[in-house]
């Protein structure tokens, strides 16, 4: 992975595992990835109950030493990508609305623009990769609708308790 090009291609394959983690997710499971150089970063979170994805973009705030490479001319460029200034969070943010493999894509190749263009990242083999994409989990008792916590620190459901172990402790 050396060019713009092959960035974006491996951002938007990370796109795809989190909003399908993302899709299938329970409450603790939200799925991201950062993408970083030289302190500079991208990042994108899918909340497990979002229907979108959160980009976000390194700041001053959150790294001082980039006071110096975001320029007027870089925050105007942050602006035309779609991003927001940092408020309330510290970081330059934007939500990705996700409907199929366009929009993946699409993002992808908009996180190796903020590297590209906005952070001075000229070489893709320089970019570090963070990933949390938790597994899906099968539906267990606690998930069902209307699943109710029992004083002994069971579940009930429908009126049915799942089996306790009779094992010696």
């Amino acid at each position: 992975m050396h060019g713009r090009a092959d960035l974006a291609a491996f951002a938007t394959s990370l796109f795809g595992p989190i909003d399908g983690a993302r899709s299938l997710g329970r409450p603790g499971d939200s799925a991201y990835f950062v993408l970083e150089s030289g302190g500079a970063y991208v990042q994108a979170l899918a909340r497990w109950d979002g229907s979108n994805i959160r980009m976000e973009a390194a700041s001053e705030t959150s790294v001082p030493a980039l006071a110096e490479v975001l320029t007027p001319e870089k925050r105007q460029r942050l602006s035309e990508l779609g991003f927001q200034a940092p408020g309330p969070g510290p970081n330059y943010w934007r939500d990705v609305e996700v409907g199929g493999s366009g929009e993946l894509l699409a993002a992808g190749a908009l996180a190796a623009t903020v590297l590209w263009d906005v952070f001075d990242v000229g070489d893709a083999a320089a970019v570090e990769v963070k990933v949390n994409i938790p597994p899906a989990r099968p539906l267990g008792f606690r998930d069902e609708p209307g699943a109710a916590p029992t004083p002994g620190g069971g579940y009930v459901i429908g009126g049915l308790r799942p089996p306790r172990s009779q094992g010696k402790s």
